[in-house]
């Protein structure tokens, strides 16, 4: 992780941070931290869990390589993403406290949570039991009224297990590099596969909406332990797969095992739609 002075900084991406344009600090750099471990890898660069050196608080570094986020077209996106950060204070969602650059990376000082990213405690465990995914849910719909709520509204455009992690029992909402702001144009195609919504997957333009139909997909996932919408697995060509996994969310193809929740299961035998299972079903399994 290569150190430079900030009058050594070729090329910014991102305005200084608010404390450093309001003069109440200067610009961080890499040696204000003491990286303790690596906590993850993205497609931009990697998250480490550090400790500031003048207050000695536990903190998460994103790092990410601007070779990359040029090569993939991402500026705009990253200082969104920034944007959207620092207007956001909510107990279930993971606090952006500052960032800085260096001449090959763009650095996030995000809140640490160290209760585990949700994915590996799912596939650790399996499945969650009811009781324990009314909570997560209760926790990430208060994350997203939250970030709908907001003028103009926030769509995180991303949920997803792998973007949910636990700090002392409750949820939080990290990951915000697809987010966006409602009243900006939003055709792009992104987030993850086996939780696009329709209208993502037709290009036609998205509210956020978006973000309800992947709560949806999630609320599944917690019960099942798979995502709602997979393809088979002889199937091994990885368009074909794509071309099958969009039909079936296009066609709101779902099968429900056996031992799905009862009530789950007759929203589904009256012919619905995954549109009226979302709408219905997020209600009935918090009211349960």
């Amino acid at each position: 992780m290569q150190k430079l002075g900030l009058n050594q900084l070729k090329e910014r991406i991102l305005i200084l941070s608010p404390t450093v344009q309001g003069r109440l600090e200067s610009e961080l750099k890499t040696d204000d931290f003491q990286l303790i471990e690596k906590l993850g890898q993205g497609a931009f660069g990697k998250v480490y869990k550090a400790k500031s050196k003048k207050t000695n608080q536990l903190v998460a570094l994103k790092q990410m390589d601007k070779q990359q986020i040029k090569n993939q077209g991402m500026y705009k996106q990253i200082q969104t993403e920034v944007k959207v950060m620092y207007t956001l204070d909510h107990p279930n969602i993971i606090k952006l406290y500052n960032h800085f650059e260096e001449e090959k990376s763009i650095f996030l000082v995000l809140e640490y949570a160290g209760g585990g990213q949700l994915w590996k405690i799912l596939r650790e465990v399996g499945r969650f039991d009811e009781n324990t995914v009314k909570k997560y849910m209760a926790d990430i719909l208060l994350a997203v009224e939250y970030l709908h709520s907001q003028n103009p509204a926030i769509i995180h455009r991303d949920i997803k297990p792998e973007n949910l992690i636990l700090s002392e029992g409750r949820l939080k909402l990290i990951d915000f590099g697809w987010s966006n702001f409602k009243n900006n144009e939003r055709n792009t195609y992104c987030g993850t596969l086996d939780y696009l919504a329709p209208e993502m997957i037709l290009e036609k333009g998205h509210d956020e909406k978006l973000d309800i139909w992947s709560l949806g997909v999630l609320l599944y996932e917690l019960i099942t332990g798979k995502a709602p919408f997979g393809v088979s697995n002889l199937v091994n060509d990885q368009n074909e797969m794509r071309r099958q996994l969009e039909q079936n969310i296009l066609q709101g193809k779902i099968n429900f095992p056996n031992d799905f929740p009862v009530l789950a299961k007759d929203l589904n035998a009256s012919g619905c739609r995954l549109e009226f299972f979302i709408k219905n079903f997020l209600i009935i399994i918090m009211l349960k």
